[in-house]
């Protein structure tokens, strides 16, 4: 018998959903829906999946909305903007798009603002 590693667990998952057709992933959502998200995890989860199916549409969106939680813009936005390469009318995905930039700029304006500070 076959030791279940998370690795084995995410093949096990691609197969199934293979065999299944467009299902979803039972862990990815469960983390998402838990009533205090470990970002982290979801995190850490999606990128496990992505490393073994690149185009995975679900992980990219849920690894963009961890990134986004966990305060890690720029990644976030990477994820976010292939998942919208992969379903460019995707709501949700061009609703964490636009917060995410508005993150970005807002930090961004207080960067310049607190280095304005420091100089004048």
């Amino acid at each position: 018998m076959t030791p279940v590693t998370p690795v084995n667990r995410i093949q096990s998952s691609v197969r199934r959903k293979r065999k299944r057709g467009a299902g979803e992933d039972s862990e990815g959502p469960c983390l998402l829906q838990s009533e205090l998200v470990n970002y982290e995890r979801v995190k850490e989860y999606c990128l496990k999946v992505l490393s073994h199916q690149r185009d995975h549409f679900k992980a990219m969106y849920r690894a963009g909305i961890a990134f986004y939680h966990l305060g890690d813009y720029e990644c976030a936005l990477r994820y976010l903007r292939d998942a919208k390469n992969r379903e460019p009318s995707d709501t949700n995905v061009l609703r964490y798009i636009q917060l995410t930039e508005m993150k970005m700029s807002r930090g961004g304006q207080r960067e310049r603002e607190s280095f304005k500070e420091t100089q004048g």
